[in-house]
């Protein structure tokens, strides 16, 4: 695995770990893991999990 994969991979999984959490927006949690605009976190998040960030909140909410 190289760097640029590491970074990713660890970004991604904090950002799953932010989203188990309803008090900040998904805008923030993009944010708060580097990502300047939301769509491309969306879109990043997507091929890495198969769901957007919103479904992946609705699935862990239940």
């Amino acid at each position: 695995m190289n760097y640029v994969t590491y970074v990713s991979d660890a970004r991604m999984e904090k950002a799953r770990s932010l989203l188990k959490d309803n008090s900040l927006s998904i805008k923030e949690i993009s944010a708060e893991v580097g990502f300047n605009d939301q769509n491309y976190f969306s879109r990043t998040f997507r091929n890495k999990f198969g769901m957007t960030p919103t479904e992946f909140r609705d699935a862990a909410q239940k």
